[in-house]
C-alpha cells in the first residue's frame, strides 16, 4: 500500500497543537498545488504507480474535516467561554490582543492564535475536534483549598483566573525560589537588618528577592463572581502570592501577605492553590491558626503590648506612634492590632486613614512586579494583558 505524507499523526497531546499541525499541512498542500500542479502527488505518495488515487478521497476528506473544524466563528468561542461565567465584554476588554480586528474573524491562523491567548489568560482547556462539538472547560487545579468561607459565595471562577495569572508569571521571575524558614522571628530579625520595622515594602522586597512573586489582581469577570483576599498558588515548584483584597491600606495588605507567607513557610500548599476568601468573618482551622501566628510574629515579634480598653482618636494616635518606636513595629500594624483586640474599628480606621493618607497598596504591590519581572520573557500580548489588569502598569 502507498504511504501518504499529507497528514502525519501528531505526537502532541495538546488538541490545539494538533489542530495547528493539521491546518499547516492543509496550507502546505494547497501551496504545493500552486507550485507543482498535478506533479505534487510525488511529494506525498511513495508509490505514484500504486493505489494512491484510491486512497486520496479518504485523505482529502480527512483534510476537509480538519479545516472545517478550524473554521470556527467568534460567536462560537464566545458561547463556550460564556458558559463558564466569563462574558464576552471581559474577553474584549482585557484578553483580546491589540492586533485583533473584525477582518481576522475568518482567518483561521489568527483565530488559533487568539484561542491560544484566551486559553493561557483564563486557564482553559479548549477542544475543537469538530465545529459542532466545541468544548471549553477550566483546566483542573490539583488539591484546591478554600479557607475562611463564612457566608461567602464560591470564589472558584476568580481563583481560576488568578491561577492562570500565577502560571503566566511564575516562569518569568528573575530570582530563583528560596524556601523560607518556619521560624517567623528569625525571618523578622533578618528583615530588620535592613529596615526599621516590617512594613509592606519590607515584605515585598523579601518575597521578590527570594523568588516569591506577589501580585495584586481584582478584575472580576462578572458582578456575581466572588473575590478572595489572598491566595497561594504553586506553579512549577514556585509559590506565587495573589492578593485580591480591594483595601488601599498598606498595613492591611501587609498582614494578608504575611499570612500567605505563613502558609508557604508551614508547607500548607504543596501543589495547586490555597485560597483565603475573607479575613472579615473567619472560620478558623489549624492551618489558619498557624498562618496567623506566623504573620503576627513576623509583624510584631515578641512585642508584649495589648489593648485592654478603648481609646479616643488622639490617644490611639499618640500611643500607636510610641509603641511603633519602642518595639519596632510599623505604626499601621499597631493600629490594626488595636482594632482586632478591641473591635473598635471605627476609631482604628480613622487613625489609620490619618496615618496612611492617599495610600494605594495595590499599586505599590504591582510596582514591585514591574521591578522584578523579566520583561524580556513577556511577549507583547502578555504584556498588554497584564497592563490592562493594572499589574504591569507600563
Amino acid at each position: 500500500m502507498s504511504q501518504n505524507h499529507i497528514i502525519n499523526p501528531s505526537i502532541s497531546g495538546d488538541p490545539i497543537e494538533r489542530a495547528k499541525e493539521a491546518f499547516r499541512a492543509v496550507q502546505q498542500y494547497q501551496q504545493d498545488w500552486k507550485d507543482h500542479g498535478v506533479d505534487r502527488v510525488h511529494l506525498y505518495f511513495d508509490d505514484v504507480e500504486g493505489n494512491w488515487l484510491d486512497e486520496f478521497d479518504s485523505v482529502a476528506l480527512e483534510t476537509d474535516c480538519t479545516k472545517s473544524a478550524l473554521s470556527l466563528s467568534l460567536p462560537v468561542i464566545f458561547e463556550g467561554v460564556e458558559k463558564l461565567g466569563i462574558p464576552r465584554r471581559f474577553l474584549k476588554k482585557f484578553v483580546f490582543p491589540r492586533w485583533w480586528n473584525s477582518r481576522l474573524e475568518k482567518d483561521d491562523q489568527s483565530l488559533l492564535k487568539l484561542i491560544d491567548l484566551i486559553s493561557e489568560c483564563l486557564l482553559l482547556d479548549i477542544n475543537f475536534s469538530s465545529k459542532n462539538n466545541f468544548l471549553v472547560a477550566f483546566q483542573p487545579i490539583p488539591n484546591p483549598k478554600f479557607k475562611l468561607q463564612t457566608k461567602q459565595n464560591n470564589s472558584n471562577l476568580f481563583s481560576h483566573l488568578a491561577m492562570a495569572l500565577a502560571n503566566m508569571i511564575s516562569l518569568r521571575v528573575r530570582n530563583r525560589y528560596e524556601p523560607i524558614a518556619l521560624d517567623a522571628n528569625k525571618l523578622r530579625e533578618y528583615i530588620l537588618q535592613k529596615k526599621s520595622f516590617i512594613d509592606l515594602d519590607a515584605i515585598l522586597n523579601f518575597c521578590w528577592e527570594h523568588g516569591i512573586p506577589v501580585v495584586h489582581f481584582e478584575k472580576k469577570p462578572n458582578s456575581n463572581c466572588s473575590k478572595f483576599d489572598g491566595m497561594v498558588a504553586v506553579c512549577a515548584d514556585r509559590p506565587v502570592i495573589v492578593i485580591g483584597s480591594s483595601y488601599k491600606s498598606p498595613a492591611r495588605l501587609a498582614f494578608i501577605i504575611a499570612h500567605e507567607l505563613g502558609h508557604i513557610a508551614c508547607n500548607h500548599v504543596k501543589e495547586g492553590i490555597l485560597v483565603d476568601t475573607s479575613f472579615e468573618k473567619q472560620e478558623s482551622d489549624i492551618e489558619e491558626e498557624e498562618a496567623n501566628k506566623f504573620a503576627k510574629e513576623l509583624l510584631f515579634g515578641e512585642s508584649p503590648f495589648s489593648w485592654s480598653k478603648k481609646l479616643e482618636f488622639k490617644q490611639l494616635l499618640s500611643e500607636s506612634r510610641r509603641l511603633s518606636i519602642d518595639y519596632r513595629v510599623e505604626v499601621g500594624s499597631v493600629i490594626l492590632s488595636y482594632g482586632w483586640q478591641t473591635k473598635d474599628w471605627k476609631i482604628a480606621m480613622s487613625v489609620l486613614k490619618k496615618l496612611e493618607p492617599n495610600s494605594n497598596a495595590p499599586a505599590t504591590i504591582n510596582a514591585y512586579f514591574k521591578k522584578y519581572i523579566d520583561l524580556n520573557n513577556l511577549d507583547q500580548d502578555t504584556q498588554d494583558y497584564l497592563n490592562r489588569l493594572d499589574i504591569l502598569m507600563v
